[in-house]
Formats: C-alpha cells, sequence, structure tokens
C-alpha cells in the first residue's frame, strides 16, 4: 500500500485504482455499498457517477476523499484527499450546460434589470413556519417567530445555512427573482471550480401545470425542450442528481394545481433529500395553501425602510423634487415606495416632474394601476421611433400578449413557438383549421396531379401525336402512345391504356408516403387489414357508380354513346379502383386525432381540392401540347376523382395534425437507430408488398380480363399487381427507412438566438431535406422499377421506364418529405399570423414591434425571444381590458 498512483483525469480511473488497491472486486465493493454490481461497473465505464448521498460511504470504505481540495495526492495506504477538479474533470456536456444556464439567465436576464435596481440592498426576515422542517416536532421550530437576518446577510449565505433547502417568498416586485440568480451566479462559479457539485439549472414552475407529471419527469422534459440536453442526458443528470433545480414562480402555477405542484415538490425531496433545492414564490399565494414545502429554512424578501428609500431618492433625485416632498406626509405612497420595483418605477416616471392629482387619491391597488400607465406612457415618449404604432394600439397589443403568456403558463414569447389555440375559439379557430387543410392538401395535389400528367401523357389519334410520346418517357426517347409499355399498352381497357393505369401507382405512392412519412402506419394486422379492405370495397364501389356515371356522360358528348360508354366505364373503374385503394390505406392509421366533419364541410373540402387536383394536371396536359378536348375531359375527370377522394373515401386523414405547428429548427440523423430497425422495417415492408400484389392482382386481372379475355386479364394483373407492389413495397421501406434515419426537432429556447429563427431554419431544413432526398429516392426506386419491368415484366424499354419513374417519384417523395420536414409547419406559422393579424391581435410588421416594444424597456430580449420586463409589467396589461387598452392618449 506505499505505492503512489499517479490520478489520470477521470473519476472511473480514480475509482478503479482505489478499489483494486483495495484489493476488492466490483461485486464486494457493491456489496459494500449496498449497489449493484452494474452500478459500480457504469462508474468506472464512464456511463454514471455516484450521486452525492453515496459518495461519503464511498470516501469511508476506498480511504479517499472527494470534497476537499488539496494541491497533491498522497499515498494510498492512508486517507487521501482529492481535489475533486482532479477526480471530475469539467466534461464537455458540463461546461456546455453551466454556459447555457450562464447565457440565458445571467447574461440574458440579470444584467438587464431595471436601472438602479442594484442599488437598493434587500431585507431578509427568516420565517420557519413557512416550511415543513421534519425537525420541527422535535425542537417546536413551528412556534419559533420570524426574525430579521442581519442587514449584511446575502442570499448565498442563507442558502449555505439552509444547506441549499431554501424558500423565498416575497411581495409582486420585492425582487425575488433577482435574488434567486445572484445565487444562481454564485452557484454557477461553484459549479464550475469543483466538478462535483450539481449543476445549478433555473426552472419556470408555470409550464409544470399543464400536464402536472412527476417533479423529476418534468425536470427532464424541461432540459430536453428548453435547454436541448438529449433525452439519455437529461434523464441520466436528474437520476444521479446531477441537476441543483432552482425553481422559480411557484405562484405562476394555476391556483387549481399549486398544492399539487408543491407535493409533486415534497415528493421529489422525498426521493433526493440530500440535493439542493430553491423555490421562490410570492408570498400571499404561498401561505394562502394548507400544504407546506418540505425545506429546511424560508425567507421573506423584506420591504424596504423609510430610510432606505431616502437614500436611494437622494442618489437619483434632486432635493427639490415634489414626490420627495409628498412622500412624507402620503402613508400609502410610503407603503408602495417600500416595494424596490415601485420605488424604481416611481421614480423613473415622475422624478422632478409635477405629480398626478390623481397619484395621491384613492386605494393602494388604484394607485398602482394608474403609476404602471403612466409608467408604460413614459416608456414609450422617451425615445422616438419611426415605426412604433400608436399608444393605443401598442397597448392593445401588449395586453393581448400578456394574456396569451398567462393562459399557456408562459413567462417567455418565441415567436416560431405559437400554436393555432392562439386563436379564439369559435369562427377564427375553425376557419383557420378548415383553410390549412385545404391548403396543405391543395398543394399536395396539385403537385401529384402534375407530375402525374406528365408522367402519363396520353395516346396517339390518327396522325396527332397528343399522349405519351409527348410525355415524359417521350422527352426520354420512348417512340409516340403507349409503345414503351409493349405487351402491357391495352392496360385496364375501358379506354383506360397502360399509361392511364399510372395513376394508380401515383394514387398508392401518395398514400404511402403521406402514411409513412407524416407518421407510421404500423404496426399491421390482419384485422386492420380486413377492416381496410372492407373499407376500400365500400368506397370502391361508390366512386365507380359515381364518376362512371359522370364519365359516360361527358365522353357521350364528346365522342357518342358507343364512345361514352367504353370510355366513361372504364374511367370510372379506373377511378374506383384508385380511390379503393386510397381508402383501404387510410383505413390503416388510427383516426382518433383526426376531426370528424359534417357532410357539408366535406363536400366543400372535396370541390376546392378537386378543382385544384383538375387545374394542376390540366396545366402540364395544356404544356404539353395535347389537345384542348383532352385536357377539358382528363381534367374534369382528375378533379371528380379528387372530390370523391376527399369528400368521401378519408383521403383527409392522411397527414396527421394538421393545425399543430411542428417546426423542424433542428434536424439530425443516426445510423444506429436505422440499422437496429432495418429487419423490423423490411418485415413490414414485405407485408405492404404482398397486400398491394394481392389487391392489384385481383382487381387488375379482373377490370382488364373483361375487355381482353382471361389469359390477358390473368398476366396483366399478376404482372401489373407485382410491379406495383414491388414499387409500393421499395417506397413504404425507403421512407420508414429514411424516417428512422432522419429526425427534425426543436431547438433549445436557449439557443434561438434571432426572433423566428425556428420557422426561417424550418423552410430552410425543408429544402435540404427534399434535395437530399429526391435524388436519394429517385436513384433506389428507379432501380426498383427497372428491375421489375426489365425482368418481371421482360419489357424492352425497361431503362426509360426506369429513368422516368426515378424523376417522377424522385421528385415527389422529395417533396413529401421537405413538406412533413419543415414546409408544412413554414405554412401553418405565416398563416398563423395572419389569421392573427385579421382579428387586430398583432401587428403585420410583428418582429418590429416587438423589437420597438424592447427598445422602449416595456420588453426584455432574450436571444431570439421575449419576454416583459417585469411581471408587475405582464399583469398589468394581462388586466387591461379592450377598453383599457385602446382608450388612453396617444400622446
Amino acid at each position: 500500500m506505499g505505492n503512489t498512483m499517479k490520478i489520470r483525469s477521470n473519476f472511473s480511473t480514480v475509482i478503479r485504482h482505489a478499489r483494486e488497491a483495495k484489493g476488492l472486486q466490483q461485486e464486494a465493493l457493491a456489496a459494500l455499498l449496498g449497489v449493484s454490481a452494474d452500478t459500480v461497473r457504469n462508474w468506472e465505464n464512464e456511463r454514471s457517477t455516484p450521486t452525492p448521498s453515496i459518495r461519503p460511504k464511498i470516501e469511508e470504505i476506498l480511504e479517499i476523499s472527494l470534497s476537499s481540495s488539496p494541491q497533491q495526492v498522497v499515498q494510498m495506504g492512508g486517507m487521501r484527499p482529492f481535489a475533486s477538479k482532479i477526480l471530475f474533470p469539467l466534461n464537455k456536456n458540463r461546461e456546455r450546460m453551466l454556459n447555457r444556464v450562464r447565457l440565458r439567465w445571467i447574461e440574458g436576464v440579470l444584467k438587464q434589470v431595471l436601472p438602479n435596481e442594484t442599488l437598493i440592498t434587500l431585507g431578509l426576515q427568516e420565517q420557519p413556519q413557512a416550511v415543513s422542517n421534519p425537525w420541527q416536532l422535535e425542537v417546536q421550530e413551528s412556534n419559533l417567530p420570524a426574525y430579521h437576518l442581519p442587514a449584511a446577510t446575502s442570499i448565498t449565505q442563507v442558502y449555505d445555512a439552509a444547506d441549499g433547502a431554501l424558500l423565498v417568498l416575497g411581495e409582486p416586485g420585492a425582487g425575488k427573482t433577482t435574488l434567486l440568480l445572484e445565487l444562481t451566479k454564485i452557484l454557477l462559479e461553484r459549479a464550475s471550480d469543483d466538478a462535483l457539485h450539481p449543476m445549478p439549472v433555473v426552472f419556470n414552475l408555470s409550464s409544470w401545470a399543464v400536464k402536472r407529471p412527476a417533479l423529476a419527469d418534468w425536470l427532464m422534459e424541461e432540459l430536453v425542450l428548453k435547454y436541448q440536453v438529449p433525452r439519455p442526458l437529461a434523464t441520466s443528470w436528474v437520476q444521479e442528481e446531477q441537476i441543483l433545480p432552482l425553481l422559480d414562480g411557484l405562484d405562476e402555477v394555476a391556483e387549481a394545481h399549486r398544492a399539487a405542484c408543491v407535493q409533486a415538490i415534497n415528493a421529489y425531496r422525498q426521493a433526493h433529500g440530500m440535493l439542493p433545492l430553491v423555490v421562490c414564490s410570492r408570498t400571499d399565494e404561498y401561505l394562502s395553501l394548507r400544504i407546506r414545502l418540505q425545506l429546511q429554512s424560508a425567507v421573506v424578501v423584506q420591504p424596504l425602510t423609510s430610510r432606505q428609500v431616502d437614500v436611494y431618492l437622494t442618489a437619483v433625485l434632486s432635493r427639490t423634487s415634489e414626490l420627495r416632498k409628498i412622500l412624507q406626509h402620503d402613508s400609502v405612497l410610503q407603503e408602495m415606495v417600500s416595494n424596490p420595483l415601485m420605488l424604481t418605477t416611481i421614480a423613473f416616471t415622475y422624478g422632478d416632474q409635477p405629480l398626478s392629482e390623481k397619484l395621491t387619491v384613492g386605494t393602494l391597488a388604484q394607485r398602482r394601476q394608474l403609476i404602471l400607465a403612466q409608467y408604460v406612457n413614459r416608456l414609450f415618449q422617451r425615445r422616438s421611433s419611426q415605426k412604433r404604432v400608436t399608444l393605443s394600439r401598442t397597448k392593445h397589443y401588449l395586453a393581448w400578449l400578456a394574456r396569451q403568456l398567462l393562459k399557456h403558463n408562459q413567462t417567455e414569447f418565441f415567436l416560431e413557438r405559437m400554436q393555432p389555440d392562439w386563436l379564439p375559439d369559435g369562427p377564427a379557430r375553425s376557419g383557420y383549421d378548415r383553410l390549412i387543410l385545404r391548403l396543405i392538401y391543395s398543394v399536395e395535389i396539385i403537385v401529384t396531379s402534375a407530375l402525374f400528367a406528365w408522367v402519363r401523357g396520353g395516346r396517339v389519334n390518327n396522325t396527332i401525336p397528343f399522349g405519351v410520346g409527348a410525355g415524359l418517357f417521350g422527352q426520354l426517347g420512348a417512340g409516340p402512345g403507349n409503345t414503351v409499355f409493349d405487351w402491357m399498352a391495352p392496360g385496364l381497357g375501358g379506354g383506360v391504356e397502360a399509361g392511364g393505369s399510372l395513376g394508380v401507382i401515383f394514387t398508392l405512392v401518395f398514400t404511402v408516403s403521406a402514411l409513412l412519412i407524416g407518421g407510421s402506419v404500423f404496426p399491421l394486422s390482419w384485422t386492420s387489414i380486413v377492416r381496410s379492405v372492407k373499407q376500400g370495397v365500400k368506397h370502391m364501389l361508390i366512386a365507380t357508380s359515381i364518376i362512371g356515371l359522370l364519365a359516360i356522360c361527358v365522353f357521350t358528348i364528346f365522342g357518342g354513346w358507343m364512345h361514352g360508354l367504353l370510355y366513361g366505364s372504364g374511367a370510372g373503374i379506373f377511378a374506383g379502383v384508385v380511390i379503393g385503394l386510397l381508402s383501404a390505406f387510410a383505413g390503416l392509421r388510427e383516426t382518433s386525432d383526426v376531426q370528424q366533419h359534417s357532410l357539408r364541410t366535406r363536400l366543400v373540402d372535396g370541390a376546392i381540392i378537386g378543382i385544384c387536383g383538375g387545374l394542376g394536371f390540366a396545366l402540364v396536359d395544356f404544356l404539353l401540347g395535347i389537345t384542348l378536348q383532352s385536357v377539358m375531359i382528363y381534367a374534369f375527370i382528375i378533379g371528380i376523382f379528387t372530390f370523391c377522394a376527399f369528400s368521401f373515401a378519408g383521403a383527409s386523414k392522411l397527414i396527421p395534425h394538421l393545425g399543430t405547428i411542428q417546426p423542424a429548427e433542428a434536424i439530425s440523423w443516426s445510423w444506429t437507430t436505422t440499422w437496429s430497425d432495418l429487419l423490423r422495417i423490411v418485415l413490414q415492408g414485405g407485408i405492404m408488398v404482398g397486400f398491394v400484389m394481392f389487391v392489384i392482382g385481383v382487381v387488375f386481372g379482373g377490370a382488364s380480363g373483361a375487355f381482353y379475355g382471361v389469359a390477358y386479364g390473368s398476366r396483366y394483373g399478376l404482372i401489373f399487381g407485382l410491379i406495383t407492389g414491388v414499387i409500393v413495397g421499395v417506397v413504404g421501406i425507403l421512407s420508414s427507412f429514411l424516417q428512422q434515419w432522419w429526425s427534425s426537432t426543436l431547438l433549445a429556447t436557449t439557443q434561438l438566438l434571432r426572433p423566428n429563427e425556428g420557422i426561417h431554419r424550418s423552410l430552410e431544413h425543408a429544402v435540404i431535406v427534399g434535395l437530399l432526398f429526391c435524388p436519394a429516392s429517385g436513384i433506389v426506386i428507379g432501380t426498383a422499377c427497372g428491375i421489375a419491368f426489365g425482368a418481371l415484366g421482360n419489357l424492352a424499354s425497361w431503362p426509360i421506364l426506369a429513368a422516368g419513374f426515378a424523376v417522377v417519384f424522385g421528385l415527389y417523395v422529395g417533396f413529401q418529405f421537405a413538406m412533413s420536414n419543415g414546409g408544412i409547419a413554414w405554412i401553418e406559422h405565416y398563416l398563423l399570423r395572419v389569421f392573427l393579424w385579421r382579428l387586430g391581435t398583432i401587428p403585420f410588421n410583428y418582429v418590429d414591434f416587438l423589437d420597438d416594444a424592447v427598445s422602449h424597456v416595456v420588453l426584455r430580449k432574450i436571444g431570439g425571444g421575449y419576454m416583459f420586463a417585469h411581471r408587475l409589467l405582464l399583469d398589468y396589461f394581462a388586466s387591461l381590458s379592450d377598453a383599457e387598452s385602446t382608450s388612453d392618449n396617444d400622446s
């Protein structure tokens, strides 16, 4: 034991060497500590570190010190004090976390407090009755009276005396949050110097009331959402007590849930009693509760004394100030200025100005409201602003923002995080939801129908080429008409040739892409498949009847009864098959998140989206030089088909969560996740291939056999079913594969540095995703199609078909990924802002308005977000009615 051990720069090495020096196996050390052997292995493999509660036992057994900090290591045989900074070097993750807290709360908030506020030294009073201390029953501490702490006592001294378990109370504007952040600053310095010190992190309790989980779970979620800590790391930090929670705003929790929040904090304290924890709250809101926090100590921030007020006013005002004279005999005003925030507010608002007569009469609450109103007026008067709207409109906009923040339990406002529930319930909200659905699906169907028209082309009529030869396959070198399909050219029959049959593939790809890219359709089961097939058959029969009759009428007008029956029935069968398949696939998605709408609403949706589908198809056909008659006929059929799909067949259920804005602010990928799920993805894709092959084989075989005989139908259905199944399977597997590999998430608010940065990033990432996945998916799909058409269909023109499918489906799948990874969120966000602007609740140039409010010190800018300069200002604006916020003079 006389050997000297050289300490390496990580804890795992130190504890391993200390254990080996003692001659202990990992299992033996675990038994002595009362933990599992896996726990010791995790310590030594740097997967975790011991919690503070177990470290004293480690020190005792291994005869080392993990808390003292001498500058040298002594021999292993005796008590070995190590510097914790040597044992636990500040790893990168910890360093980043400390820096995020420092930038967010110290640089972003503490250093931007109201001018001259730091000139006031706050008094503190200890109040034992405010907390539930387990020693109270032993020493009857509950009977101890409140007592003032010495004037020079700092919040850090109080925290240390309470062993880190502290409750800070005070009136609105008393300086609670400022004290908490001053403590945070000191604790950050300690954590930087001592790698064993837990990381101080400020949390605002207002968001706890949204779901009301266990406090540990809420802390993990806040680390993920607010500080962008990876979930596994956040879980590890909380479980291993490496986070020191500083909980602000207990009073901001909804009154109905405030007692439950205290219970959640107490439950957390019971599980993590050795970990420091600080809570801040307004006094009245906390003391009105029957339950008390189980903390060591509580202090109440004291009102300013008359001498403190006089010293402050002497420093900032002249001796002839009217305010100082009135204070000498106005008891209500004296009580008001005992609050630090109100003192600085009154001094700034009136200073050496004559006081309004209204200020000297009325209750404390009435006079406070008047002062805050004048304070806001003064803030906007002291600086000119060319972009400024009228003062009454400014107050109106700020009042709406304040009410929304309170309604949604928020203290910070990030423009990109607005959701549709910021719209008032009623016509505005329902109008937004309907417009979003119609707009997104209209964009989707325009792109889909345009690509279909491009790849379909048409056929040759006498000497006028206006079909496939004029479309994509013709542009790639195929001959006119359906010659590119060789023996498959006749197609389904009834005028629906092989080129027209591509609509089935388009519909399936559209459906599969929307299901898998927008949200997984799996797991599949025989029950869900049978249910889907029944639903698809029902809608297929309905669509075939409706569209067939309409198509017969249209074709009869242009070509007579025989022409109308032949082509009209074929169009009806084609459209019915496609709608039936779409309905079947849509039925695979659980639709509990899809709101059911009236028939009238669905008919309007279908009409709007149907018109867009017809226009998209017609535009491309017109550009390809196809005859106007053909353009009109097939655009009408596409429009009717789309109308039926969205009115009756449930196509509007394909894209989930429309109306909930999900920005793609950060993008990432993981090969590990992809390879681990590869077998599952392939197996599920195989089920889809089999399902599609069976359905297409039966339906296509029966439809084409009715026109060209059983032999042709059997072969056509088998080959086309196999080809379609392979294509759809490839799209499904590729979509799911890329879904697992690629992920888009929200940034931490601490990383949002510019207003609305999240939405701008979403659009950028949508473009990046589209450009990346377009060629990737095109190559895979084109290769699969080439093999299918060449090897299985024995078509000589398979290279042209492969190239055409690669271009079209590459563009389409890339477009779908772009929409689902930021594109839809970008559209939803700006449409929401248009609705709010039309309602008169926000200005058109919202960022300019918010920045203007920052320049007038009404709002404070924190990175890319905003918050009111003080909670009192937020409460003041939230209390204004619409009439009050627009009734002030714009002076």
